[in-house]
């Protein structure tokens, strides 16, 4: 039975990874192709190498890249395409529709506001089919670390904000909102059998909606209307 829990607390945690995948996959299934896929901020990457994203990278259902501001470990440039940068404005070396889908995890509240607005217009030029933001469900305090000046949360976003900008389909994650503290610590703790079912619980009622969730998945399925406009007076 506890081995049961443990695995269905790890499915709950995993879940945006797993909802990202399946969208992925749908790419995949509806264009009969293999997608090309830039995954944005990633730090170490770990989720392409385990769980279900390391399936598509495994099974060659997708041509992966990555574009971070620090050197990637060995284990993800063997099997990723790196790109070096600091979003947003180096993504404005790609071309309109150069990824069939982007991906960003935990990366658009370490922004001021209007950077984030920026890296969520290029999300959406650079994409054909589609992009995934994943992030707090509003402001959640983290200052820079002593190793990382880049670690300070400068913004926070809400499913109502990114659903009114197309990021429409959205899921919860990371269990009930009020739970959390700064840094997104639980207020309790998950030690002991006690903490670890009111962790699962919480993490299962935080999925019914992302308005009430700690942490949220925007997905985006189509392009934002533009106009070719050349004079602007």
């Amino acid at each position: 039975m506890k081995r049961i829990l443990k695995a269905l607390h790890r499915r709950l945690t995993l879940r945006h990874f797993g909802i990202v995948a399946r969208e992925i996959r749908a790419i995949s299934k509806s264009q009969q192709r293999i997608v090309k896929v830039l995954d944005i901020g990633c730090g170490n990457g770990w989720y392409w190498r385990e769980g279900p994203l390391a399936n598509l990278v495994g099974k060659e259902l997708i041509e992966l890249h990555i574009l971070d501001a620090a050197t990637p470990p060995e284990e993800l440039a063997e099997i990723a395409s790196v790109h070096e940068g600091v979003a947003p404005s180096s993504l404005r070396d790609f071309a309109v529709n150069e990824f069939d889908f982007v991906t960003t995890f935990d990366l658009i509240e370490h922004f001021p506001k209007h950077d984030g607005y920026r890296l969520l217009y290029e999300l959406d030029r650079i994409s054909r089919f589609g992009s995934s933001v994943f992030t707090p469900n509003g402001f959640v305090w983290q200052p820079e670390s002593t190793n990382n000046v880049f670690n300070a949360h400068l913004s926070g976003w809400t499913p109502r904000e990114l659903r009114k900008l197309g990021w429409r389909k959205q899921y919860s994650a990371g269990g009930v909102k009020v739970f959390h503290g700064p840094y997104g610590v639980l207020k309790f703790s998950s030690n002991g059998a006690l903490g670890f079912v009111l962790n699962l619980l919480s993490n299962a009622f935080g999925n019914l909606n992302p308005n009430i969730g700690f942490a949220f998945l925007g997905i985006s399925e189509k392009k934002n209307t533009r106009e070719d406009v050349q004079d602007l007076s």
